[in-house]
């Protein structure tokens, strides 16, 4: 038996789709049965695309004349949808985890997704930037990210509430929770990340 649905959302877990696909799996795939893909893994990068700055501030520049302060912090407190390429980003990247569709369960899927980086170099980061890749079957495989072909999933901004300065000196530890509750068209996340002693949540 072939089991092949397209569940995978925006950065893997928008749409919370993995908890129905783990109920579908248990009752219908037969034993030695196939699941495509076999295995999905959770990858987060930083940016250095001023540019991205430039948007999440967009509502405290007083556009057209307008005193949005009262809520001109709120983009920096939402995750988005964005098409970075390489350039937006430094070369170092966290891989968070990777999930075996045939072995993972609802009550071993992780709620919380750590993993440790050392910057590629000394500059300023403006957001975190998460996007999944997937192992179709051994050897076929493709990626949802900046350096891959375009997909329709994109990646996903998680904002810095401002700009944070990085380099090869200092390990980061990133954490990114996605929640399994979503309300309407609504995922909610949380991030952070931590440096010697310093930690800050998004």
């Amino acid at each position: 038996m072939l089991l092949c649905p397209e569940w995978m959302g925006h950065c893997l877990f928008y749409e919370a789709m993995l908890e129905p696909l783990l109920t579908v799996r248990d009752r219908y795939l037969a034993k030695g049965g196939i699941m495509i893909p076999a295995q999905v893994s959770l990858h987060v990068g930083l940016v250095v695309d001023e540019d991205v700055l430039e948007d999440l501030l967009f509502l405290a520049d007083r556009p057209y004349g307008l005193d949005f302060s009262n809520i001109a912090q709120v983009p920096f407190q939402q995750s988005d949808l964005v098409a970075l390429g390489p350039d937006s980003m430094l070369q170092s990247i966290a891989d968070l985890g990777t999930l075996d569709m045939h072995t993972i369960s609802k009550t071993t899927a992780p709620r919380v997704f750590t993993s440790t980086l050392i910057p590629s170099e000394t500059t300023e980061i403006y957001a975190l930037c998460g996007w999944f890749s997937a192992q179709l079957s051994p050897g076929v495989e493709f990626g949802t990210g900046p350096n891959d072909i375009p997909t329709h999933w994109d990646q996903i901004l998680f904002p810095l509430p401002e700009p944070f300065a990085v380099s090869p000196s200092r390990e980061l530890t990133i954490t990114l929770s996605p929640q399994t509750e979503q309300v309407g068209k609504e995922q909610f996340w949380c991030w952070s990340y931590f440096r010697r002693g310093k930690q800050l949540n998004c």
